[in-house]
């Protein structure tokens, strides 16, 4: 449940909040006036937000590329499902090390199909 708190009553209420936090409540609305100024976010919906957004990035970095392999949508998203799978079990990997260990597969995937 989202709660609505004004800004001036964050302070006064801030135990409140982070006990609240704590006890598995997701977000809290901060206004001013009929205006949303911000938003306190439990840890673990933020992370959750924060990996869609890591996800679109790369979904966009990926369609971006030309795939000679994707020769219908099927094949496509069976080809990000399987990058999707192998991106889970590196997730402790920053980008620059998943690029080192993966690039030169999806090289060899996008060129020609040949080795």
């Amino acid at each position: 449940m989202t709660r609505t708190i004004v800004a001036t009553d964050v302070p006064a209420r801030w135990s409140d909040i982070w006990a609240a936090l704590r006890a598995g409540e997701r977000e809290f609305l901060i206004t001013e006036g009929a205006q949303v100024r911000g938003v306190i976010l439990g840890h673990a919906l933020y992370r959750h937000l924060l990996a869609l957004a890591e996800r679109e990035e790369r979904r966009q970095r990926a369609l971006s590329l030309p795939l000679t392999a994707a020769e219908s949508p099927e094949t496509w998203d069976a080809g990000f499902e399987t990058l999707e799978r192998a991106s889970r079990k590196f997730a402790g990997l920053s980008d620059d090390e998943l690029d080192s260990l993966f690039g030169p597969v999806l090289d060899e995937i996008r060129g020609d199909g040949q080795a």
